[in-house]
C-alpha cells in the first residue's frame, strides 16, 4: 500500500540549529568575527501579517552594513515574533525581531530581544509608527506611512554573542548569526505588546539546546550606527575640510602658521567684531553733536562779545 505524507516543508529542516538556549557560564570572548558595522537610511514601511510573526518591509533605504569576517550584508526581510525565539537560561524575551541578510553563500541574522515597557526610546516610537495600523488577520498586507524611519533605532547599542547556525526557515549550513545580550533588549511600548499579542499567534519554533561554540562581544555595538564594534576599532569620523572665509580651502602648514601668528593677526578681525561697531555707530551721532554744541556756543559768545562792544560805546558817548 502506498500512501503519501505531509508536513510543512518551510519548518521542516534536520540541520536547523537555531534558536538556541544560551548560558553565559559557557561562553567565550569573542577574539575574531565580532565587529558589526551599521548605518540605515530611511524607508518606507510595509507590512504582512504572516499567522506567527509580522513580515515587515522596511529596508528600502541607502543601507551601510557590514560584518568582519563575511563582508557586505543586504537585508532582506525583517521578523517581529510575540514572543522570543532564542532564550538565555531558559528564558525567552518578550518578543524578538530578527532581521536576515544575504550574506553571499549563506544567509546573516540579526537577533534583537524585546521587552515591554513604557520608557521612552527610539525603539519605542518606532514600534509605535507600526503597530497601532499593523495588519490583524493572516496574509493581510498594508502600507504604513512613516517618517524619519531607519532600523538604526530598533539595533541595540551594547553585547552580542556570535554563532554559525542556521534557522529551520532558512536550513543553510553557511548561515551565520549575532544574538544580542538581553540585558540590551530594545523597548517596546506597553500597548503595542498588547496588540502584537493579540494579532499573531504564539510560535511553535523550539530551541536546539545549549552550544559551546557561542562566542561574547562585550563591547558589542555601544558606538551605535556609523562605527565599528567588537574588539575595539575606530569609530567612523566624519572630517569637514577647513575653509577661509571666501571658502577656500587651507592646508594644514597654512593653518598651523596661522595658529603661531595668531597674537600678530588679532587686529585684522577686531574690526568685524560687534562691540567695535557699535562704538563707531555712537561716535559717529556723539561726535556731530558735541561739534554742532561747540559751535553754537562759539556763536553764541561772538554775540554776547558783541552786544557788550555797543553798549560799551552807547555809554561812551553819554
Amino acid at each position: 500500500m502506498i500512501f503519501f505524507y505531509y508536513h510543512n516543508i518551510s519548518m521542516s529542516c534536520a540541520k536547523a540549529n537555531a534558536p538556541i538556549n544560551i548560558k553565559k557560564n559557557q561562553i567565550v570572548p569573542c577574539d575574531k568575527n565580532c565587529e558589526l558595522i551599521y548605518d540605515f537610511g530611511n524607508s518606507s514601511c510595509s507590512v504582512i501579517n504572516r499567522g506567527e510573526y509580522l513580515d515587515i518591509y522596511c529596508a528600502d533605504g541607502n543601507n551601510k552594513l557590514n560584518y568582519s569576517g563575511i563582508g557586505e550584508l543586504t537585508v532582506t526581510g525583517v521578523r517581529l515574533y510575540n514572543k522570543g525565539l532564542n532564550s538565555y537560561d531558559g528564558v525567552r524575551s518578550s518578543a524578538e525581531m530578527i532581521i536576515q541578510c544575504n550574506a553571499g553563500e549563506g544567509n546573516f541574522f540579526i537577533c534583537i530581544p524585546i521587552k515591554s515597557s513604557s520608557a521612552k526610546s527610539a525603539s519605542k516610537n518606532w514600534f509605535n509608527k507600526i503597530m497601532p495600523n499593523a495588519p490583524t488577520q493572516k496574509n493581510q498586507n498594508t502600507s504604513i506611512n512613516v517618517y524619519n524611519f531607519t532600523l538604526n533605532d530598533v539595533i541595540p547599542k551594547g553585547s552580542f554573542f556570535y554563532y554559525e547556525g542556521t534557522f529551520p526557515w532558512s536550513c543553510n549550513d553557511s548561515d551565520k548569526m549575532i544574538i544580542f545580550d538581553k540585558e540590551v533588549s530594545v523597548n517596546m511600548g506597553n500597548e503595542d505588546m498588547i496588540t502584537l499579542r493579540r494579532i499573531c499567534d504564539n510560535h511553535n519554533i523550539s530551541t536546539k539546546g545549549s552550544k559551546t561554540n557561542l562566542v561574547y562581544s562585550k563591547k558589542g555595538t555601544q558606538h551605535g550606527s556609523g562605527g565599528n564594534s567588537g574588539r575595539g576599532g575606530t569609530a567612523g569620523l566624519t572630517c569637514v575640510p577647513i575653509t577661509d572665509e571666501n571658502g577656500n580651502p587651507i592646508d594644514s602648514s597654512s593653518t598651523k602658521k596661522s595658529s603661531k601668528n595668531k597674537k600678530k593677526d588679532w587686529s585684522f578681525s577686531f574690526p568685524d567684531s560687534p562691540i567695535f561697531k557699535t562704538i563707531m555707530i555712537a561716535l559717529a551721532i556723539i561726535l556731530p553733536l558735541f561739534g554742532l554744541i561747540a559751535g553754537v556756543g562759539i556763536f553764541v559768545k561772538k554775540l554776547q562779545n558783541k552786544s557788550k562792544k555797543s553798549s560799551g560805546k552807547k555809554s561812551s558817548k553819554e
